[in-house]
């Protein structure tokens, strides 16, 4: 006997499975890509510097560029290339100084502006 979990009403796991793909296909990975990796990158060094106003930004802005990252009014990978090259530079030596994560924060909070809050 087939396991119907993901839908009690017995037709098997597709409609969740269409309603993934659609989530998908409304943002892009490669800019989902680019806000993931400047907040891990940003955020680790504010936690370790235990820099809680810059925490609480980075926060505020991090959950607005994942907004902005689907459906039709998302930001494209073009607007992201500055924050993107702003990480890029940041991990180039392979540490991420505060300065520099400042930076970055300073970037995404730029990038977020792009697309005002209703």
């Amino acid at each position: 006997m087939r396991d119907m979990s993901l839908n009690p009403g017995g037709r098997g796991p597709y409609p969740v499975v269409c309603a993934a793909a659609l989530l998908l296909s409304a943002c892009s990975p490669e800019a989902m890509g680019i806000v993931t990796d400047a907040t891990e990158t940003a955020s680790a060094v504010f936690r370790e510097a235990k820099d809680e106003p810059r925490i609480q930004r980075d926060h505020v802005v991090s959950r607005r560029l994942g907004e902005l990252s689907v459906g039709p009014n998302r930001l494209t990978v073009e607007e992201l290339q500055p924050l993107k090259a702003a990480v890029g530079a940041a991990k180039a030596d392979g540490k991420v100084t505060l300065e520099e994560a400042d930076r970055i924060l300073v970037e995404m909070e730029r990038v977020a502006a792009l697309r005002p809050s209703r």
